[in-house]
């Protein structure tokens, strides 16, 4: 498929979240040319930064494809933002400046939900570095969650890291039995209780999430406060699920970093409500830079 001049079209698709910002390059033909991943693409850290993080992804991805960087002004760009559930966010990237051919922007579950049903009805619950929830039932959208790490995020990896960092505090100070998962992120600052307080005060939610694969691995060894932490990220998930499912939205995807460490943690009957996805977020990005199929459900 060629525009009116001769030329192929590119479609980059973008996924900016709270730890990294991932980009595919495709052509017309859905073939995928070039990937690229880069740091944090969440728009509370503000749209400079967001755009930059965009912008090196996009240029990373047409050189991992063998093209010149400056193709970037061709690019059709599709991209999904985790910050987006904040009106203030979404009025502010409106008439931001971007070097694209064209962008359609949403938030990071419209482009999960896009990749998991390809536009149909059904529901995606996002257990990344934080946590949302999106579905599409009957030409009627629901959403949940996705306001950010001080107020939400149960449920991700984020607060996961947050959890398992306090419970580690309160061991180092007496105030419940130390354990394995305990001494294990301590020795992560040097064994000083006051560099994980110095750490704490710049952290961001990506920081705090980097902690959750060390309790997932104590988890796998039975650690008990490990296992309680898990076992609480899978209740906080089923909120997200049941809220979908109270609204008769039908199936119902768990995509994000955290999701297949957490499904076996949830209880066996939610087995029956969950649907493996058709695509990732990726292949939803890819969609939306082409069109938007909520815009023909509305």
């Amino acid at each position: 498929m060629n525009d009116s001049n001769g030329s192929e079209h590119l479609f980059l698709g973008i996924d900016g979240g709270g730890t990294a910002c991932k980009a595919r390059l495709c052509n017309s033909n859905k073939n995928i040319l070039g990937q690229a991943r880069t740091g944090p693409a969440n728009t509370t850290l503000g749209l400079v930064r967001c755009f930059d993080e965009i912008r090196h992804a996009a240029e990373l991805a047409l050189l991992d494809a063998g093209l010149d960087k400056h193709l970037i002004s061709q690019l059709r760009v599709g991209a999904g933002l985790a910050g987006l559930s904040l009106k203030r966010e979404r009025c502010r990237i409106q008439d931001y400046p971007h070097p694209f051919k064209s962008l359609n922007v949403h938030s990071d579950v419209h482009i999960a939900w896009l990749g998991a049903h390809g536009g149909a009805d059904g529901g995606v619950v996002i257990s990344g570095t934080g946590t949302c929830a999106f579905g599409l039932t009957q030409g009627r959208t629901s959403n949940f969650g996705g306001w950010g790490f001080a107020m939400a995020d149960q449920g991700g990896a984020a607060a996961l890291g947050r959890d398992a960092l306090r419970r580690a505090v309160l061991g180092h100070d007496g105030l419940e039995t130390p354990g394995a998962l305990g001494a294990a992120l301590i020795a992560r600052f040097d064994g000083q209780i006051e560099n994980l307080i110095i750490w704490a005060e710049t952290a961001t939610p990506g920081d705090y999430a980097s902690f959750a694969p060390l309790v997932l691995e104590h988890g796998e060894q039975g650690d008990p406060a490990a296992l309680e932490l898990i076992n609480q990220t899978a209740r906080e998930l089923t909120r997200l699920i049941d809220g979908l499912r109270a609204r008769n939205v039908e199936p119902i995807s768990l995509v994000g970093g955290l999701a297949d460490a957490i499904t076996p943690f949830l209880p066996d009957s939610y087995a029956d409500h969950l649907k493996p996805c058709q695509g990732d977020a990726l292949d939803g990005a890819i969609m939306l830079a082409k069109h938007d199929p909520l815009d023909q459900a509305r």
